[in-house]
């Protein structure tokens, strides 16, 4: 038996995978042998032209195909935990990743990942989202490098959790510059914290080539956002008067290149319009949506512009004064002059004013008077003091005095006080002929005695009257008359 060897190419083969072939003898009459040969194989990594894993097929705590891995002490000895091996799938809120976890990587150990190298034949885009909140005093740092004909680059990338605010971020580099190159993309991370439940994480690795897609302007209000054309974007994100642009990728197809779709939004700022109007005191602006206003002050209203965004009307009324009060005080012999009046005494005076501006004010003027000489009287009790008000000073005597003074509007005045002192005992007498009563307050006196009453004043003083009566005897006169006899006698009181 003669064997006959023919080469057999398999396609759509995985760079860097364990394969298993089995081949079997088929007899002539079609019946498959029962013994077989079975080969294990592994293909080897090649360089992509494009590149994209979510991670999501990948299997837990182990590394993707041809991703390349490297960790050191501090000391430079090679390092790994095995238990929770660094730069591994890890799964995150139920999306699987490939992160560092610092819990159990000793501190000062320093970890390298390196991509699957990809071919730059014409300008293509590096993107990745990353995850760093690891939140301590000492963060640690996810940095991103290009590694290029065993050069490696600058960073691209330093991510420390204060930059990404503990929070997934999107990253995006134009690898233009390394046309012709193969590169791989490199990820270092030195540990300075072992932190339960924190991590230093990378999803959706991608680097293809990027075409121009289509570019939409929009226009928008203030305080609006846009959704469309596959963009969710909130008001925050916008800025009034600006156009800000945002740009997504579509995913190209069959190893087609992906697709940069651009989105320009613009924020329509609210117009504004200012108005300026005046009223006379004592009526009510109405105008528009501005009713019912009676005072001065800053007034806005929205109204809806052509362009469906809202515009905002800005009014600023004055009411203008109609009534004036005015008060002046005159000296004694002083005169003033008010719309064409001489005044010289006390009162109220009006006037009506006709304005420019259409509003009538009417003056109203109080004129006070300011005498030259003023007297008053006043009282006070025997045996106290008296204090004037008008200078201060005290007096324990009934008088005259006098006081001079200049008012607040500057009139010189002379004050003069007539003081009078109500006694306190109050002394009478009195005297009663035989018969005869006397009235004291009410009571009938009829006999000789000493008699009080006491009596309270206005301002507070008792003043105590002291009444004696004392009796008369009837004086006895003698007369002489004559009388004719058998006549009758009238006279003197006689009959």
């Amino acid at each position: 038996i003669q064997a006959m060897l023919t080469a057999e190419v398999s396609t759509g083969l995985t760079s860097s995978s364990n394969y298993q072939v089995k081949v079997n003898s088929i007899a002539a009459d079609g019946v498959t042998a029962s013994i077989e040969i079975s080969k294990n194989f592994a293909t080897t990594c090649v360089a992509a032209y494009s590149y994209f894993n979510d991670f999501e097929s990948e299997v837990s705590l182990t590394r993707p195909n041809c991703w390349q891995f490297e960790s050191y002490k501090y000391s430079g000895e090679a390092y790994e935990v095995t238990s929770s091996p660094h730069w591994s799938i890890w799964e995150l809120n139920t999306n699987k990743v490939i992160a560092i976890y610092p819990w159990e990587i000793q501190s000062n150990a320093v970890s390298y990942l390196y991509s699957p190298e990809i071919v730059i034949d014409q300008a293509k885009q590096l993107s990745f989202d990353y995850l760093n909140n690891l939140n301590t005093s000492r963060p640690d740092s996810l940095i991103v490098s290009i590694v290029s004909n065993n050069v490696e680059s600058s960073p691209i990338l330093v991510a420390t959790n204060q930059s990404t605010g503990g929070n997934w971020q999107v990253f995006n580099y134009d690898l233009s510059s390394y046309i012709g190159s193969t590169i791989r993309v490199k990820f270092t991370h030195r540990s300075s914290y072992n932190g339960s439940e924190k991590y230093i994480a990378i999803d959706n690795f991608k680097v293809n080539c990027l075409d121009s897609g289509a570019v939409y302007n929009t226009t928008v209000c203030s305080n609006e956002g846009f959704v469309g054309y596959g963009f969710n974007v909130t008001a925050s994100q916008l800025s009034v008067g600006q156009t800000t642009t945002f740009t997504r990728e579509v995913a190209g197809l069959n190893g087609d290149c992906d697709t940069l779709v651009t989105l320009n939004v613009y924020v329509q700022p609210a117009q504004t319009i200012q108005l300026y109007d005046t009223i006379c005191e004592g009526d009510v602006y109405n105008n528009g949506r501005f009713v019912n206003l009676t005072t001065t002050g800053n007034y806005q209203q929205v109204y809806p512009s052509y362009a469906g965004c809202d515009s905002i009307v800005y009014l600023y009324l004055t009411v203008l004064p109609v009534y004036h009060n005015v008060t002046v005080n005159l000296c004694e012999g002083d005169t003033y002059n008010f719309a064409g009046q001489t005044i010289t005494a006390a009162g109220v005076y009006s006037d009506t004013i006709t304005r420019s501006n259409g509003c009538d004010s009417i003056v109203s003027l109080t004129v006070t008077y300011s005498a030259k000489y003023f007297e008053e009287t006043d009282y006070f009790c025997e045996g106290t003091s008296y204090t004037w008000a008008k200078n201060g000073q005290s007096y324990t005597a009934a008088g005259r005095y006098e006081h001079n003074l200049r008012n607040i509007y500057g009139c010189d005045s002379v004050l003069v006080l007539n003081l009078i002192m109500l006694p306190t005992n109050t002394y009478l007498t009195a005297e009663l002929c035989q018969g005869q009563s006397y009235e004291f307050f009410g009571n009938t006196i009829t006999e000789a005695g000493n008699y009080t009453h006491t009596l309270a004043n206005s301002i507070g003083c008792d003043s105590i009257i002291n009444l004696t009566v004392t009796a008369v005897a009837a004086p006895i006169t003698k007369v002489s008359d004559y009388v004719c006899e058998g006549q009758d006698y009238y006279g003197y009181g006689f009959t």
